[in-house]
């Protein structure tokens, strides 16, 4: 699971050193030839390394209104980056948990979610600690409060287990402070945070997305869009040049709808090149 995420731009810097939770990583810059060395040097303790941290390194540049993907895989290398900015991952073994959400001991803890043909019972005081639309559910006189039950597929259609067990994962008691979105699970997470109205998980994605160089940006561009996502909004807004941005937002503009968003975009797109 992902655990730490930096974006690292101006490498100018002939040699600095990142710190993590888990590992230290060295970076040489060679002025004379352009290069950068990346040495991961070694996880903090013996107890980090037995957990298998790894630190993933992103390289990426702007080509042809794109983001274009130079390297992608850990340890230590080194590359040519003019131009080129640098993403560190570090990741960490996910446990495997069963079930992430346990009822607890206490009576009238059980809360049945059923999906299709499946279903999984978990904690109700957990879900409505972490969601204020689980909360609003189980502490009002609703259906779903009475019978202790919901099927979630008859609210949103088309929703699944497999979306479901995702968010729980993110949910997690023991891991949900140190768990990061990551490109895989991005994409899936946003919508589910975004109904449940988890504000900080949405956040998560949010911040994510702008990293998530592997997502097509006109993909991330509907995502800003839909959910709503200012940091997301923001470095469309600011970060990405008009001579790109016109390449993003032509075939998308069909697609977004939201006046504010969508008249700070008319307003990038006219300014001077």
């Amino acid at each position: 699971m992902l655990v730490d995420e930096k974006s690292i731009t101006d490498i100018a810097i002939q040699k600095f050193i990142e710190i993590t939770a888990f590992a230290k990583i060295e970076f040489t810059f060679d002025n004379q030839t352009h290069h950068l060395l990346i040495k991961h040097v070694a996880p903090h303790s013996s107890a980090a390394e037995e957990t298998g941290p790894l630190a993933q390194i992103v390289v990426w540049k702007w080509v042809a209104g794109t983001q274009d993907l130079i390297l992608d895989k850990g340890g230590s290398i080194s590359f040519e980056c003019i131009a080129s900015s640098v993403i560190i991952r570090i990741l960490k073994k996910r446990p495997v948990i069963e079930n992430p959400c346990l009822p607890l001991s206490s009576p009238g803890d059980d809360f049945t979610v059923h999906i299709g043909i499946r279903q999984v019972t978990l904690s109700a005081s957990w879900l409505m600690t972490v969601s204020p639309m689980f909360e609003r559910m189980l502490t009002t006189k609703m259906k779903e409060s009475v019978e202790r039950k919901v099927t979630l597929d008859d609210i949103v259609p088309g929703f699944t287990m497999e979306q479901f067990e995702l968010f729980l994962g993110y949910i997690c008691r023991n891991n949900w402070r140190e768990r990061l979105p990551d490109p895989t699970t991005v994409v899936g997470l946003v919508p589910v945070a975004d109904y449940f109205q988890i504000g900080w998980l949405k956040e998560r994605c949010d911040a994510h997305l702008v990293n998530a160089v592997e997502i097509p940006l006109a993909d991330r561009l509907l995502l800003a869009e839909r959910f709503n996502l200012s940091k997301l909004q923001t470095f469309f807004l600011q970060s990405v040049s008009v001579v790109d941005l016109k390449k993003i937002v032509k075939p998308t503009l069909p697609r977004l709808s939201p006046p504010t968003f969508l008249t700070d975009l008319t307003d990038r797109l006219c300014d001077e090149e």
